[in-house]
């Protein structure tokens, strides 16, 4: 680490992987003396930590924080680090993936010493209960979070917070900022994904009539019909369409049958129409699998939406046809529509008749 110090120029990225060596030693980044001045992004995957402890006298202008899987259970090595502390005013992302012994304090102390933070993600963290202190943060993910049971968070920016494969019991969303913590502005809506996550119908419930909470991703796809609806048509008769909306345009399934009326339209063909919308700027072949396999029929990529060659061989595999907004909204662009959203409504009920025919 010493020598990484002294090199010039000063590094700007560094990723270190131990994957591949048999027994790397054990780094030691709060050694006194140790700087790294222009460093911006640091990644530490497979490689044994003595401590967790970054401060800004050895990173002044870390923007990017990764730490991947630095204990292997392996004899002779190290299972866990003596300390953890994150104290870097310039952070914007922070990543902790199966990192060593963490508990809730120092979590909350480490994202109250980052305020910067716009991104921030947690995999097998072993805590019963998070407070986050986040007030720039865009994206929050905690993923296989396996032992929590609350999470309380300050997030005014906030555009998404991932729960996947937690076992939650209550959210706390914070609507006044912490000591020390100042935002003057307009708290944003956001996205609360709780997929593969086992939680109450009550926490559902609770976050789905949150004033900042513009749409709820259930765990599971058998939530996302109620038994008045599955009532509403036949067995056998029922539609499903799926939707990729920008992140900043994010449409709940309500919005979508304000726009289009599909589900009204297709009460009187007596056919029930499931419909499920997710955020996506470029459609990643992951994401077109899971709404395949949630049951899409249909499948549309609304405006400035792209979806890459993989996702698109992916459907066409299973037979789903993948409409663009450009393609579907041409008429109204040659002025041979009233406006694209008609375009879209015509495109989706032609399609339900043709599936009905």
């Amino acid at each position: 680490l010493a020598s990484l110090a002294s090199q010039a120029p000063p590094l700007l990225h560094l990723h270190l992987c131990g994957g591949c060596i048999e027994h790397p030693s054990t780094l030691d980044f709060s050694v006194r003396g140790l700087c790294l001045p222009e460093l911006r992004d640091l990644v530490v995957e497979n490689w044994p930590l003595k401590t967790g402890v970054f401060e800004q006298r050895t990173f002044p202008k870390l923007q990017s924080l990764q730490i991947t899987f630095p204990f292997d259970d392996e004899p002779d090595t190290p299972d866990d680090w003596d300390a953890f502390n994150v104290a870097l005013p310039e952070l914007t992302a922070l990543v902790l993936e199966q990192p060593g012994t963490v508990k809730p304090a120092e979590l909350k102390a480490s994202t109250q010493a980052c305020p910067k933070l716009e991104y921030f993600c947690l995999y097998k963290v072993d805590v019963d209960k998070i407070s986050m202190v986040l007030p720039n943060a865009r994206r929050v993910w905690l993923h296989r979070m396996d032992d929590l049971k609350q999470a309380s968070f300050f997030a005014p920016c906030l555009d998404e917070i991932r729960f996947q494969d937690c076992e939650l019991s209550r959210v706390n969303i914070l609507k006044r900022a912490p000591p020390n913590c100042h935002f003057g502005g307009e708290p944003s809506n956001f996205v609360v994904d709780l997929t593969n996550s086992f939680v109450p119908q009550r926490l559902i419930q609770e976050l789905r009539e949150h004033p900042r909470v513009s749409y709820v991703v259930l765990p599971s796809d058998d939530d996302d019909l109620t038994e008045e609806e599955e009532e509403q048509g036949s067995p056998g008769k029922r539609f499903s369409v799926g939707s990729f909306v920008k992140p900043t345009a994010m449409m709940t399934r309500d919005q979508l049958e304000f726009s289009c009326g599909l589900e009204r339209f297709g009460r009187g063909l007596g056919v029930t129409v499931r419909q499920k919308a997710q955020e996506a700027r470029s459609v990643t072949s992951q994401q077109m699998a899971r709404i395949l396999a949630w049951g899409a029929q249909v499948v549309y990529a609304w405006w400035d939406v792209k979806v890459s060659d993989d996702a698109t061989e992916l459907a066409r595999r299973a037979g789903v046809p993948v409409r663009l907004w450009d393609a579907v909204t041409e008429r109204a662009r040659e002025g041979r529509a009233d406006d694209p959203f008609s375009c879209m409504a015509y495109d989706m009920r032609r399609r339900l008749k043709d599936a009905c025919a």
